[in-house]
């Protein structure tokens, strides 16, 4: 038996699977550095503090009032002076941010990652994701992902006998996953916000939009990639035919 037909579906297959894979962490990675985290929260503090900054607006104006504490979880506050409060509403958000990120994201984590995950209650327990070690760990696991990626993509383009067929299988392999993904990334984004309760759809929003503008710009890089190649090996035949 001929290696390359056996090695060929497993290798697509394993190629398609690396590569979601990849492509998961890689965004996830994304969403986790400290500059695109700090944008979403601070989308997601503005949208939740109009109210919330009136009220403590109008109780920094007693004279006695020197700060105002604000429970982030069950353990954990943050507490911003009056001083930051009366200098607006963008004092007071991104006071916010910075505490929530030198409390929560940097926070030195003893625990596995998955054991974090298993620990505490509901949404408490997510805080390692978007965390410093949270991003760390899905570095690590990108890394190795990637490498898995490049060796079954190189199995699955020795498997095909010419350049032709080359060109042509690993174009269709890009398209036939890029594109019904692409088109998945385009509904999330309003399946999420109509099917989730609005208050919590307000916060999310950032998180999903973080994701899904990531991940649609690979999935038209794969097409655009994928259209490439298979339009050259298309082209390619045709010159060969023609001698």
């Amino acid at each position: 038996m001929n290696w390359k037909k056996f090695a060929r579906p497993i290798s697509a297959f394993l190629f398609d699977l690396f590569l979601l894979v990849s492509i998961g962490y890689y965004t996830l990675v994304q969403l986790t550095q400290p500059d695109n985290l700090k944008t979403v929260l601070t989308e997601t503090v503005s949208s939740q503090t109009d109210q919330t900054y009136n009220q403590v607006l109008q109780y920094c104006q007693q004279p006695s009032s020197t700060s105002v504490s604000f429970n982030i979880t069950e353990n954990q506050t943050v507490t911003i002076s009056c001083s930051d409060i009366r200098q607006g509403k963008n004092v007071f958000i991104t006071s916010i941010v910075n505490q929530i990120f030198s409390t929560v994201y940097y926070k030195n984590y003893t625990c596995e990652f998955f054991q974090c995950l298993q620990q505490g209650q509901f949404p408490q327990n997510m805080l390692v994701v978007f965390s410093a070690y949270g991003n760390s760990f899905f570095s690590e696991i990108l890394l190795y992902s990637v490498i898995a990626t490049i060796i079954f993509a190189v199995i699955l383009i020795v498997s095909y006998e010419t350049m032709v067929d080359r060109l042509k299988g690993f174009g269709k392999t890009l398209l036939s996953e890029g594109i019904p993904f692409l088109i998945l990334t385009f509904l999330i984004g309003g399946l999420l916000s109509s099917l989730l309760p609005q208050n919590l759809a307000s916060v999310t929003s950032g998180i999903s939009t973080q994701l899904t503008s990531t991940t649609q710009y690979i999935f038209v890089a794969m097409v655009l990639v994928g259209a490439v190649l298979y339009t050259t090996g298309v082209l390619l035949q045709r010159r060969q035919n023609r001698k």
